[in-house]
């Protein structure tokens, strides 16, 4: 479960989700360092440590060949959860104009006690706000805070009985991370 949220938090980043994007649309030609920074226009420091970042995440395969370190699609490091969604999120960034609608999912199933709240809502667990303040031991307020997030980009519905209702997103790749998540 926390390779998960730390995926999610990873690629809420803009800048390390272009740089994946890049690099898968590029196929077995990989991307050096240099390269993607100049693609990118990033520095070379930031560019270096996302791509690590994204090497660690198992997204990306890195091979040194004298100077130039080349990094490549692949995920078979990944654990069976992300490498799934890696293939998803491969096939489509394949496609020249890829929908990026599962963009504000990744910031929410970011947030480990978000995730959890979320998921246990979308399993059919009990949204009211005072049954999810006992469970997580929080206070309501607190509880309202952290799902906001999850309202403001349609996962969850606030009913008028102030009881969270799941919205199960249109995008395949979203929708997987919330069930991921459970």
């Amino acid at each position: 479960m926390k390779e998960l949220w730390e995926f999610c938090r990873k690629l809420n980043n803009p800048e390390r989700l272009g740089l994946l994007k890049r690099i898968y649309r590029l196929k077995a030609s990989g991307s050096t360092v240099n390269e993607a920074v100049e693609e990118s226009g990033l520095g070379q420091s930031a560019t270096s440590q996302y791509l690590k970042q994204l090497h660690e995440l198992g997204l990306l395969r890195r091979e040194r060949g004298g100077r130039l370190v080349g990094y490549y699609a692949d995920s078979s490091e990944a654990t069976a959860k992300i490498a799934e969604i890696a293939c998803m999120m491969y096939r489509r960034f394949q496609k020249a104009d890829c929908d990026m609608s599962f963009v504000s999912i990744l910031g929410v199933m970011g947030n480990a006690a978000r995730a959890r709240m979320v998921a246990y809502i979308a399993q059919g667990g009990n949204g009211d706000k005072i049954a999810l303040a006992e469970k997580y031991n929080k206070p309501t307020r607190i509880i309202t805070r952290d799902l906001e997030p999850a309202c403001d980009c349609g996962l969850l519905r606030l009913g008028h009985d102030d009881t969270y209702v799941y919205q199960p997103p249109p995008d395949p790749i979203a929708q997987r991370i919330v069930e991921l998540s459970a």
